[in-house]
């Protein structure tokens, strides 16, 4: 680069008497992470901490390519790009380009590898790393090989983690109909992306139901501001699959199930999954929803019969599937499509042995990983002729919240309330309806405090509580203890809603 007589330089103050000139131009690896450069005093590099006196020098002969290091894409990544790719173009233009003074970069442990030179010199490609990024004086290129042909299946991630897996090379999905079915297909390649309370959520059913490695989108952060793989960082990032109403608890998956990307156990043990070999007829509400849990039940082996395709008992399904909080005593009366179908079906099942089963039942298939027996929890089989339902039935209810949004509870949950301004951390133990009969009631039992993370599961300090469903604030995880010390130091550590669980006694 040759300078002008009085080349203008925009930057800190504060590190000018620090700085030192350099006379050619040179290429830095991450072998020499503590060189200072200075073309005409343009900007100098500290070991941990950089500081870019001027981010661009105009001059007659050109301008000096900007320093810019991977630990600063875990900040401000793609603002950031675009705000320089804005400046260099105005430096292409002939115009002096960065103008704005005081502009840091903060880095940790910063490995810089870049161009300081008019005419770009060819970069080794041995010499990047897979998230680096490389600023030359006239593209700004990144290496975004990281996450290349990696494919994110999203439920409940913002979109600016969706932006860094696009930044880092990987492709989001946001329906579940572009997911292929087959293991072969999705084997090292599909992921799941997610935070633990969305559990209920389909998209993370499906994900549970096809064997994709469970992830918590602080992952992305990680591979972004460290590098790395997948795997590395899987064991403190992993999900829980959900919340097992055998154990009381969240279940985290097993790295052996992820790496493997296995399904749950069907009938005579097959590996194709938890309803593989079975016959389901869905008796939903709803288009969006029947379709969405016709995904999740084939990927877990099952085969779905519609309703126009019942013509004889050779074609009778093994199952029907209905959800609970859409019957009486839930709502007044059934909705008519699913009153329709069930009606279609006992004109052909006249003696009801069909079993009519509530989605918990599937739900908990795809947690504990096989198949259930209907009568092993109270709340799966359901009675087809029942028409107001009683106070028994109650195992779940939705709430809406300030977003109309119902959100599903359900006996065994466990939930934080609201009690006087305090919030309290609970198990839901029954659900009823009030005694005015406008609303349910929810008798919960309180599972004491300890310290910041744990709870007493078990604990009699504190007598069961009665609530109204309007008390409730949030589901919260609870863990066992050798699952939560498993992830300590990742995710839950900056979690409020996850806490792990100390049996009394």
């Amino acid at each position: 680069l040759k300078p002008s007589s009085s080349p203008k330089v925009y930057g800190t103050n504060s590190h000018a008497s620090s700085m030192a000139s350099v006379t050619t131009p040179k290429l830095l690896t991450k072998k020499s992470p503590d060189s200072i450069i200075n073309e005409t005093d343009t900007f100098i590099v500290n070991k941990e901490k950089i500081t870019v006196a001027s981010s661009c020098v105009g001059t007659e002969e050109g301008f000096a390519a900007l320093l810019v290091f991977r630990e600063e894409i875990r900040k401000k990544k793609l603002l950031y790009l675009k705000h320089i790719d804005e400046k260099i173009n105005r430096c292409n233009d002939g115009h002096d380009g960065f103008k704005e003074k005081n502009e840091t970069i903060s880095s940790v442990s910063a490995q810089p590898v870049f161009h300081y030179s008019q005419s770009p010199q060819k970069v080794e490609e041995s010499m990047l790393q897979s998230d680096e990024l490389v600023v030359t004086s006239a593209t700004t290129k990144r290496t975004t090989r990281l996450l290349e042909g990696k494919y994110f299946l999203v439920s409940g991630v913002d979109q600016k983690i969706q932006s860094k897996v696009i930044a880092l090379g990987g492709k989001v999905v946001t329906d579940m109909d572009k997911i292929p079915l087959n293991k072969s297909d999705l084997q090292g390649r599909y992921f799941f992306l997610s935070k633990p309370m969305c559990w209920r959520h389909r998209k993370y059913l499906f994900a549970t139901s096809l064997g994709l490695p469970m992830l918590h989108c602080n992952l992305i952060n990680e591979l972004e501001s460290r590098g790395g793989k997948i795997w590395t960082c899987y064991e403190w990032n992993r999900l829980p699959v959900g919340l097992s109403m055998e154990s009381r608890v969240f279940v985290l998956q097993k790295r052996r199930h992820a790496e493997k990307w296995a399904r749950g156990r069907g009938l005579g043990g097959s590996s194709q999954g938890s309803f593989f070999g079975m016959s389901v007829l869905l008796a939903l509400d709803d288009d969006k929803m029947e379709k969405e849990w016709s995904l999740i039940l084939k990927a877990s082996g099952a085969t779905i019969v519609h309703v126009n395709q019942l013509k004889g008992t050779e074609m009778l399904p093994n199952v029907v599937l209905v959800d609970s909080a859409k019957l009486p005593p839930h709502v007044v009366a059934t909705h008519p499509r699913t009153a329709g179908i069930l009606k279609d079906l006992s004109k052909i099942d006249c003696q009801n042995t069909i079993p009519m089963v509530d989605l918990s039942w599937a739900v908990q298939c795809l947690i504990q990983r096989k198949k259930l027996e209907f009568n092993t929890n109270p709340r799966f089989l359901l009675d087809r002729e029942r028409k107001n339902g009683t106070a028994s039935d109650l195992f779940c209810l939705k709430v809406s919240t300030s977003g109309d949004i119902a959100v599903r509870y359900e006996v065994g949950d466990t939930v934080s309330i609201s009690q006087r301004e305090k919030t309290i951390h609970t198990r839901v133990v029954a659900i009823h309806k009030n005694c005015k009969g406008n609303g349910f009631d929810l008798k919960v039992e309180v599972l004491d405090l300890y310290g910041r993370h744990t709870l007493m599961d078990g604990g009699r300090s504190t007598p069961d509580l009665t609530i109204q469903e309007t008390d409730i604030r949030s589901h919260i995880a609870l863990l066992s203890s050798k699952d939560y010390r498993s992830i300590k130091g990742g995710y839950i550590d900056k979690a409020h809603d996850i806490f792990m669980q100390k049996k009394n006694g």
